[in-house]
């Protein structure tokens, strides 16, 4: 059975579609990701560049880095005209996911290796958390008012 046959809308009920019926929407699952990876990437760099002491991210990453993932999901759902509430529910499920796999591989193998394979898997979570439903632009397209 082909992958595309498990990822069908559910039947409606009632004459109503639901706009989250457990299909991840490919199309913004690879926008999402690709952009939240770039506003990440940037906000590392200019973390990096930033003239900040030696042992900033030591002391304070626990608090900044969660801030940073938080503000980069926002600035992701500004670029893809997301809602707020959807960017923040999937910047913090997914920094979680980064959260827990980073602490999980940092003890297993090394910090570096469990944070940055810590915030590829919440890029991609995060990708995912946004797409599951049918997409915003369907959504958008059938909420009451909206223009036909």
């Amino acid at each position: 059975m082909p992958v595309a046959a498990h990822l069908r809308p559910l039947p409606a009920v009632g004459g109503r579609q639901s706009p989250y019926d457990g299909a991840v929407t490919a199309k913004l699952f690879l926008k999402a990701t690709l952009v939240q990876a770039g506003t990440v990437a940037a906000a590392f760099a200019i973390l990096l560049a930033a003239p900040l002491p030696e042992d900033f991210f030591r002391e304070q990453g626990s608090f900044v880095g969660p801030l940073a993932w938080l503000a980069c999901s926002l600035l992701t759902a500004l670029i893809l005209r997301l809602p707020v509430g959807r960017a923040i529910v999937a910047g913090l499920v997914s920094g979680g996911v980064a959260a827990l796999a980073g602490v999980a591989l940092g003890v297993l193998a090394s910090p570096t290796t469990g944070h940055n394979t810590g915030v590829a898997l919440g890029v991609v979570v995060f990708g995912a958390t946004v797409a599951l439903g049918r997409g915003y632009d369907t959504v958008r397209s059938e909420a009451p008012g909206s223009a036909q």
